[in-house]
C-alpha cells in the first residue's frame, strides 16, 4: 500500500487565527493564506498506510480522553532558511516551542 504523510495540529481559534494569518502573510510568508494557523503536534511525518487506521484509533482515543486547556502565544520567529514560514512561541500550556526561532 506504500506510506502516507501526515500531521496532528490545533487550529488557533479566532480572532487571533486570522490576526496571526494577516501578519503571516506581512512578513511575505507565501503559504499564508493556504495553510490555516495551527499549533503544530506532529509534523508532517510518513507512516504506512496499512498502519494508518491504528493512528487514526490512537488519535480518536487520545483526543476524547483530554480536556480543555490553556494556551498563551508570545513573540514570533521564522523556520528560516528550512522554510519561509513564520511562527509563534507557546508559552502556556506546553513545554518550550521547538523549531521557532
Amino acid at each position: 500500500m506504500g506510506t502516507v504523510t501526515l500531521g496532528v495540529s490545533i487550529a488557533v481559534p479566532e480572532p487571533h487565527g486570522s490576526l496571526l494569518q494577516a501578519r503571516r502573510a506581512g512578513f511575505g510568508d507565501p503559504a499564508a493564506h493556504g495553510i490555516p494557523t495551527h499549533i503544530t503536534l506532529l509534523p508532517p511525518t510518513e507512516a504506512d498506510a496499512e498502519a494508518l487506521p491504528g493512528i487514526e484509533r490512537h488519535l480518536a482515543e487520545v483526543a476524547s480522553s483530554g480536556r480543555p486547556f490553556p494556551l498563551r502565544l508570545s513573540g514570533t520567529g521564522t523556520f528560516r532558511p528550512l522554510s519561509p514560514g513564520n511562527c509563534s512561541g507557546v508559552t502556556r500550556g506546553a513545554g518550550a516551542s521547538r523549531g521557532c526561532r
